[in-house]
């Protein structure tokens, strides 16, 4: 679930969205969005242990949701990923999720080299880019 901490993050949002089909690159925006969805809810299994994560319990409900935040580089986000928990005693009004993981949805192009580390991302890919990279 992609989640907005206020309405100005949901329109950052959408503009990210427009500029991605306008450029042709609407599908593959989304599918690095659907790759944060995957690992949210189903975890990577090579990190449970070196991690200490519990096994989630989420069959058939939300396990995990991402907040996504305008970041410094353009067209890009922030990324924080919040997994839900299974704990005895939740207080009234508070919900079941923590903090997980944070990365970056990252746009990469002729503007930043394709991913060569310099500005206005400052982020490095082993191949050059064109378009969205999750970076962690």
């Amino acid at each position: 679930m992609i989640c907005f901490r206020n309405p100005e993050q949901e329109v950052y949002y959408r503009e990210v969205e427009e500029f991605a089909k306008k450029t042709g690159q609407l599908r593959q925006f989304r599918g690095q969005l659907w790759i944060l969805h995957i690992f949210g809810e189903r975890g990577d299994p090579r990190f449970e242990n070196q991690l200490h994560l519990a096994p989630t319990k989420c069959s058939g409900t939300l396990c995990s949701r991402a907040w996504l935040y305008r970041d410094f580089a353009p067209y890009s986000f922030n990324v924080v990923l919040e997994r839900r928990v299974e704990k005895e005693s939740i207080p009234s009004g508070a919900d079941n999720y923590e903090p997980w993981m944070s990365m970056g949805l990252i746009y990469h192009g002729q503007h930043d080299g394709y991913g060569s580390g310099c500005a206005p991302t400052f982020a490095v890919t082993v191949d050059p880019v064109q378009g969205w990279s999750i970076h962690s």
